[in-house]
């Protein structure tokens, strides 16, 4: 009796765990296999999202090349026929002429100024061996012919006719150079058209620089402001020192007429000065 007691109650206490055993979705053999069927079916569905996210990256950038003719030309030249001989960079044998040269060659390349740069021009122009000669021609006539300003004929007058012609020409320069140009933003110098062109072609060229002259930062043609007004200025002026006859309005333009007169002449020594140098062989061609 007693050990049928004992059996009935092992077997009581081993039916629990026989029939957790037995408890289907419960075997922890069958875990693994649940593990691996979720990681093969999560596995397409992340890289599908992680391909769609990609794709909406932008692409990698691409190295990019600039042609190297972009840029090389300063100035267009359909703007002038001649523009083409003038500040093109870039070239084969390129020249530059000189920052404070007064007149550009065909052929140089001009650096381009600004206002500060101008004033200095305007310095060094009024201080030029150029300068100097004219204003000895010009005083030179006056005395001859004795035309104003009226300080007679004797030896004295020349001296005060040199230093009227000296002093009306600094004021020139430094009014059109140093004051008006870089207010209008011109360009002071004078660019030489060169034998390429006709002969009257360039006499008319250079005639015309006393009202027409171009911009500094193009091939723009304009209304030489600087020039009209820095001359009209040094004519005013002329009334602080000039002989009482040669002062008053009607004086003041007649002399800004002969200023601009005497400045379309100086437009056509810089047009064929270098021509005239290099025939009399001054000057190689």
């Amino acid at each position: 009796m007693q050990w049928t007691r004992t059996l009935a109650l092992n077997a009581l206490l081993l039916s629990p765990v026989a029939l957790f055993a037995q408890t289907p979705g419960i075997s922890y053999v069958d875990q693994p296999r649940q593990v691996a069927a979720i990681s093969l079916m999560e596995t397409p569905r992340f890289t599908a999202e992680h391909a769609a996210a990609e794709s909406a990256l932008p692409d990698a950038p691409t190295p990019t090349s600039s042609s190297s003719a972009e840029g090389s030309a300063v100035l267009d030249a359909s703007h002038a026929d001649f523009a083409d001989q003038h500040t093109l960079a870039g070239r084969p044998n390129q020249q530059f002429a000189s920052r404070y040269a007064t007149t550009i060659q065909p052929g140089q390349t001009a650096v381009e100024m600004h206002g500060m740069e101008k004033a200095f021009y305007g310095i060094h122009e009024s201080t030029s061996p150029t300068q100097f000669a004219g204003e000895i021609l010009s005083a030179g006539w006056s005395h001859i012919i004795n035309s104003g300003p009226h300080y007679g004929t004797d030896s004295g007058a020349f001296g005060q006719r040199l230093g009227a012609a000296a002093l009306r020409g600094t004021i020139q320069n430094i009014a059109t150079d140093a004051v008006f140009s870089p207010m209008f933003h011109d360009d002071p110098r004078y660019y030489v058209m060169g034998p390429s062109q006709p002969f009257f072609k360039r006499a008319t060229y250079a005639a015309t620089r006393v009202l027409t002259t171009r911009s500094s930062h193009s091939m723009d043609q304009r209304l030489n402001t600087p020039l009209i007004l820095g001359y009209l200025a040094a004519a005013g002026a002329n009334n602080l020192y000039y002989p009482k006859d040669d002062r008053g309005v009607s004086e003041t333009f007649t002399g800004f007429g002969t200023s601009l007169v005497g400045a379309a002449l100086g437009f056509e020594v810089s047009e064929f000065l270098d021509d005239a140098l290099k025939a009399v062989h001054l000057r190689k061609r």
